[in-house]
């Protein structure tokens, strides 16, 4: 390796990584704090009576990384204001907002319930306008030539262009597989090979 791969990419941004308690969010929370980015870990989900977020936090601390736990729902647009705020209390600022958050319900279409569904659609599609909102809303980065998006369903909604989702490279938008290029070992992928 040369030293210019040995070299941290994220030094002095912030990220904010939702659903990052465990899969795909969880791997991105740590690469992001490993290129020296402060990670705001934010999931609802609790093992063992502890908040999976604060184990990440812990994960990345412990390997010399900066981070934060958050445990807001984001499919409230109160979560979704306090996760920013979280970000904006602890480390001055929002660059990167990745929005991992999801439900997936491995059910037959005509076995979902209206909940299911509705709760589905708060975490996927208003969590997502949330915490953009929100972000974009507190004068951060995001949006800007520094800042960043990512979204795994590869919804843009802080632009006119649908053509300009996969500028990933000098835009806005940041596709998931970009940063996270292997399989990682996860619910969703346990049920699709076994």
């Amino acid at each position: 390796m040369t030293a210019q791969n040995n070299r941290k990419r994220l030094v002095g941004k912030v990220a904010i990584v939702t659903g990052s308690g465990a899969g795909i969010g969880r791997a991105e929370a740590m690469l992001f704090a490993a290129q020296g980015a402060k990670v705001v870990v934010n999931d609802i989900a609790v093992k063992d009576g502890t908040p999976i977020a604060h184990l990440v936090v812990e994960q990345i601390r412990a390997a010399g990384g900066e981070a934060v736990a958050n445990t807001d729902d984001v499919a409230e647009f109160q979560g979704a204001e306090r996760l920013v705020k979280t970000a904006l209390d602890a480390f001055g600022g929002v660059d990167i907002l990745v929005n991992n958050a999801g439900i997936s319900n491995f059910l037959p279409v005509h076995e979902l319930t209206e909940r299911d569904w509705d709760r589905m659609m708060a975490v996927h599609v208003k969590g997502t306008f949330g915490t953009i909102r929100y972000a974009k809303s507190n004068h951060t980065t995001l949006g800007h030539s520094r800042g960043k998006l990512c979204d795994h369903r590869r919804c843009r909604l802080s632009g006119p262009e649908p053509s300009n989702r996969r500028r990933d490279l000098r835009g806005e938008v940041e596709v998931g597989q970009r940063i996270v290029p292997r399989p990682i070992d996860s619910q969703m992928l346990f049920y699709i090979l076994h």
